[in-house]
């Protein structure tokens, strides 16, 4: 619903009407990864979307759940292996299509 919310296993569970101890063991063993780990990626990957787009870094580091410029940055560099600035300038050039996940990774 909203990947900028401050969500944390313990708010996800309440969510559902779950214990967090239960909750993170059914979704784990539903999905195959842990939820937080999973909010990162959803994060990740509308933060990739957003700068497609002419929004400022910061406003979209805000969007996607972080209060920290620098913790959003080496949270999507982590990710891609690309600073978001970066990975901007390969999708204007329209180079990040043509890039398979091995080639970012690698």
């Amino acid at each position: 619903e909203d990947p900028g919310r401050n969500w944390s296993v313990a708010t996800l569970a309440k969510h559902v009407g779950m214990s967090r101890s239960t909750f993170a063991a059914a979704f784990n063993k539903q999905v195959g990864i842990p939820p937080m780990a999973l909010l990162h990626q959803h994060r990740m990957e509308l933060a990739a979307q957003l700068l497609k787009r002419p929004h400022r870094i910061k406003e979209i580091s805000l969007q996607v759940g972080y209060n920290s410029l620098a913790a959003f940055t080496r949270a999507f560099t982590s990710h891609f292996n690309l600073t978001p600035s970066a990975y901007r300038k390969l999708e204007d050039q329209n180079v990040i299509e043509d890039l398979t996940l091995f080639d970012m990774i690698f």
